[in-house]
């Protein structure tokens, strides 16, 4: 008897569709038994690799003849992620346990968006990403100025690729450079199963951008700009001050005149009141005119409130 693919002709019988599995399709994969009496159990697993994640089973009891139970995994699924091939448990009512297994075997596939974009500048690191999913995959990279030209080549110079995850190659550019790295990079994964091919790719654009150079002239011309409006202000600062110190030493020198006019005076009064033909009273008016005017101060009064003044 000639089985399709994905059935093993053990007891229990496993049948998955698709097959190999696909990460972006549904997939189902049925579990029955042909023997002729009640089957108690049969049990479909699918162990996780991850501890922390909970393993795909079902599990249905009393099965009657050529009975049958389903596990569907959902859409996406990595495969990769499984401990062991897919079983399928079967209990009899006579006390015998069997099982079958499914050998996991995952077409090659690029979880992300067909064409990505990526924008930089020049002298700048970048690292471009490229998840694939399948059994035993290879990827390769290549690489092309403009897409109206099909044709790829080798990567350019200064590109590193990291393979830290099984899956996962990472091209790593340090210092972007616009001539060398501006353009289209493909990621080509291919695997072979069953003697059929598969294969898959992602393009994505690295947008170099070239530093703008008016960005460095504006800058020093702000600073040149900055550095002209603090001289003007100093400038003027200082010859305001000169200004304020030249009156000030004119205001100085007046008053010094000034002082010195009002010894001058005070040393004539002085030599006047100690004078022998003046009266030590000082008389309001003129005496010498008018001899009866009455005396009002003193001449120490008189010399108190002159000095008071002075």
């Amino acid at each position: 008897m000639n089985y399709p693919k994905g059935i093993y002709p053990n007891d229990p019988i496993l049948i998955a569709s698709p097959y190999p599995f696909n990460t972006s399709k549904l997939s189902h994969i049925e579990c029955f038994s042909n023997d002729q009496g009640i089957i108690l159990s049969l049990t479909i697993i699918a162990r996780m690799l991850d501890k922390n994640i909970s393993s795909l089973q079902y599990t249905k009891d009393n099965i009657i003849k050529n009975g049958s139970i389903t596990l569907i995994i959902p859409t996406p699924f990595n495969y990769s992620e499984l401990y062991s091939k897919i079983e399928c448990r079967s209990k009899y009512h006579y006390g015998v346990q069997k099982f079958s297994e499914l050998d996991v075997f995952s077409v090659v596939e690029i979880r992300q968006n067909e064409f990505l974009s990526i924008s930089t500048y020049t002298n700048q690191k970048v690292t471009i990403h490229c998840l694939t999913y399948g059994t035993n995959v290879f990827i390769y990279w290549d690489f092309n100025y403009d897409l109206s030209n099909e044709l790829f080549r080798s990567l350019p110079i200064g590109i590193r690729i990291d393979h830290k995850f099984t899956l996962n190659d990472t091209l790593i550019i340090d210092h972007v450079s616009y001539s060398d790295h501006h353009g289209y990079y493909r990621c080509y994964a291919t695997n072979k199963l069953f003697n059929i091919t598969y294969e898959d790719t992602s393009i994505i654009y690295l947008n170099v951008k070239k530093s703008s150079i008016w960005i460095p002239i504006v800058i020093i011309c702000v600073v040149i700009g900055i550095c002209i409006l603090l001289l003007i202000l100093c400038s003027k600062y200082c010859q305001t001050r000169k200004q304020n110190n030249q009156k000030t030493s004119e205001q100085v020198i007046e008053n010094i005149h000034t002082l010195s006019y009002s010894d001058n005076s005070a040393q004539s009064q002085g030599s006047l009141l100690s004078s022998p033909n003046i009266s030590s009273q000082f008389i309001l008016g003129n005496p010498f005119l008018d001899p009866n005017v009455q005396p009002i101060l003193s001449n120490k009064k008189y010399i108190n409130k002159l000095q008071e003044f002075l």
